[in-house]
């Protein structure tokens, strides 16, 4: 268990672990308690924590996103204050999520605050366990779990070959509650297998595979509606001392869209295959740079055939998918009627609008240059006001950001350069939605180039 003795501090400690500083007029006297902040807000933005004691800093965490905790800090006997605030992407304050609050730290108890419910209507769950558990002479780890889905949930802890039965339950939570900690005996190895059924059955429908837990460490699991493609179960993310660690669902199919860069023609037929079972998952009429629906599909491989009414163009390529991801198959018209699948992120967040970039220029104005730069402009700045927000990005590759939720100039150069390729286009962005941009030669093929701007129909 990782264990920090903590000071009181008139300044700011923003360590990349979320540690925590301090000074103390008793430098002698040991810890008491101790606390950890948790942000399970699904479409939350990057929030910042304070911690304050006597009206004096005692922990600054700048950069406190979904799926992230502070490390467990010990700390005296006091009563301290937290606040959460964020920083508004148009303007530039800082904004008040959570306001100011006191909490007590007792002895020999650690104090767990989960950020819960959503950006709008944010709430904190508290959770106490005791700080002091493990025994001397026992290998164990200490366990709770905190049900933040939308079903109850019926959860699993063992070994990787353990099945679902009495000896791995951990606990059946309903909505919003969670479990007393407990003790559980560590095995030899300390590898772990996590897995989730809904109530009454025994399908899995979160499983995290195979993963190690120290002995004599506690863990909180907490599970969250799912945020990725497959909206049938969970998420799921482990808490530490030391912070949170989210781990691929097992069980979850994956998702993905279909994309044509080819500005030749107008349309193109497409076609999704499962390669072993040879079943048709969805078949497709592509316009240029309007994303189709997603698909979902289980893990394995998947054969793309994509044609045109005219024959003049004609691909297949075969695909490996993970599980639990959102792709972009690309449909271009490269020297070898080239497709390529980008495994892409998405979330909706408050505030802001998140975006794939997918490049559908095989050459830019310079020779020795084959990459472009995507810029997101403020209205009124020009290419010198800002950086690119996506750099070096290659032939029908694709890269995933967020743009503030207002309106912005989206303007394509070559990679390094201010030499424009395409733009300026003016966008308004939404927030909590995705858009998927892409950049490629006129309808018809040649000069001069476009930025083609979609909704992406998110799961």
């Amino acid at each position: 268990m990782v264990v920090l003795r903590l000071l009181r501090c008139l300044s700011v400690c923003a360590l990349p672990l979320l540690t925590a500083c301090g000074s103390s007029d008793s430098s002698n006297d040991p810890a008491d308690g101790a606390y950890q902040f948790v942000n399970a807000l699904p479409d939350s933005p990057t929030l910042e924590l304070t911690i304050r004691l006597d009206d004096d800093l005692f922990q600054s965490v700048p950069v406190f996103g979904y799926q992230q905790s502070t490390s467990l800090q010990t700390i005296n006997r006091d009563v301290y204050t937290y606040e959460v605030s964020y920083v508004d992407p148009i303007s530039g304050d800082s904004e008040t999520l959570l306001p100011e609050t006191e909490f007590e730290v007792l002895r020999d108890t650690v104090h767990t605050f989960v950020l819960t419910g959503s950006f709008a209507t944010p709430q904190v769950q508290r959770l106490e366990a005791s700080l002091d558990v493990f025994d001397a002479d026992e290998d164990e780890i200490q366990l709770r779990a905190l049900n933040l889905s939308s079903e109850t949930a019926v959860i699993y802890l063992g070994g990787p070959d353990a099945g679902l039965n009495g000896d791995t339950l951990l606990a059946t939570l309903a909505p919003g509650v969670g479990n007393d900690a407990l003790l559980r005996e560590d095995p030899e190895d300390s590898t772990y297998r996590l897995r989730v059924t809904a109530e009454n059955s025994a399908a899995v429908v979160y499983d995290s595979g195979e993963f190690d837990i120290a002995a004599r460490s506690r863990r909180l699991i907490v599970l969250t509606d799912a945020v990725g493609p497959d909206a049938r179960g969970p998420s799921v993310f482990l808490v530490s001392e030391a912070g949170a660690s989210a781990f691929t669902n097992a069980a979850a199919n994956s998702a993905i869209q279909l994309l044509s860069v080819v500005s030749q023609l107008p349309s193109i037929e497409a076609q999704l295959t499962n390669t072993a079972t040879e079943e048709t998952l969805v078949v497709a009429d592509l316009s240029l740079g309007v994303p189709s629906s997603f698909t979902a599909a289980e893990p394995g491989f998947i054969t793309l055939t994509a044609a045109d009414a005219d024959g003049l163009f004609d691909a297949t390529s075969t695909i490996s998918i993970d599980e639990d991801a959102f792709y972009t198959v690309v449909v271009g018209d490269g020297e070898d009627r080239v497709t390529r699948a980008n495994r892409a992120e998405y979330r909706r967040v408050a505030t802001q609008t998140a975006i794939e970039f997918i490049n559908g220029l095989e050459a830019t104005d310079d020779e020795d240059v084959v990459r472009v730069d995507l810029y997101a402009l403020d209205v009124g700045d020009s290419l010198a006001d800002a950086a690119p927000i996506m750099v070096g990005v290659e032939f029908l590759s694709s890269v995933n950001s967020t743009v503030p939720a207002t309106t912005l100039d989206l303007v394509v150069t070559t990679s390094g350069t201010e030499s424009i390729l395409a733009g300026p286009l003016r966008v308004s962005f939404p927030d909590r939605e995705a858009r998927l941009i892409s950049v490629t030669e006129a309808a018809g093929g040649g000069l001069p180039n476009q930025i083609l701007v979609a909704p992406v129909a998110l799961p």
